[in-house]
């Protein structure tokens, strides 16, 4: 299942996801998109992530509007590639731990 972009977007401004949260969740949850719509804090800690992770993520998300998130990012002219992208460049893809988001303009 493809995650919407506007999630994404929401994500990528939390500045919470890594590669271990990311497998943490989708193993949890099934998809980043139900991920963000869990109804508590508690949700997150049944996923693995760490009270005090979860706490601030929570605190941050309350602040975020998916929509706005990806609007923000149109709105600079760029635009947003996940890791999990056919897009994303593969180089970066290998290295130790690379970036979940990136923020493009032009081509790749």
């Amino acid at each position: 299942m493809t995650t919407p972009l506007p999630i994404l977007a929401a994500f990528a401004e939390s500045d919470f996801l890594t590669k271990e949260r990311l497998s943490q969740l989708t193993n949890f949850f099934g998809d980043l998109e139900s991920a963000w719509n869990s109804n508590s804090i508690e949700d997150l800690m049944m996923a693995g992530i760490p009270e005090r992770s979860a706490q601030l993520f929570w605190e941050k998300k309350a602040k975020i509007h998916p929509d706005k998130s990806l609007e923000n990012v149109q709105k600079c002219g760029a635009q947003l590639l996940f890791w999990e992208n056919d897009d994303y460049p593969e180089l970066l893809r290998r290295i130790a731990s690379p970036p979940l988001f990136l923020y493009i303009r032009g081509s790749v």
